[in-house]
């Protein structure tokens, strides 16, 4: 076994000051509780990610985003086009002389 790895199991069959065991299952109890919170987040972030990218895919403008922008990718392209929103009312852009 690797030396790092025995060192960890070393650490980890020390004694250590414990709590009274209902207090550690409720603190086992709270530790499930925050990781099954914390999937839930991050399936959130794959789920609303495909949306966007979906969505994007599907507006007029992802095109014209794209091809402006060839190295922005779907997530980036839908976070500009929601930061200058709609802009088929502003015309072709003109040179002032």
């Amino acid at each position: 076994m690797p030396a790092p790895a025995e060192r960890v199991q070393q650490l980890f069959r020390q004694e250590a000051p414990r709590q009274l065991p209902l207090v550690e299952d409720a603190m086992g109890r709270r530790a499930l509780a925050l990781l099954l919170q914390l999937d839930a987040a991050c399936e959130a972030v794959v789920v609303l990610g495909q949306a966007t990218k979906e969505a994007f895919r599907s507006h007029r403008d992802a095109t014209i985003n794209h091809a402006g922008l060839p190295l922005v990718g779907p997530e980036a392209g839908a976070r500009i086009l929601g930061e200058i929103g709609d802009t088929t009312g502003l015309g072709s852009p003109r040179l002032e002389g």
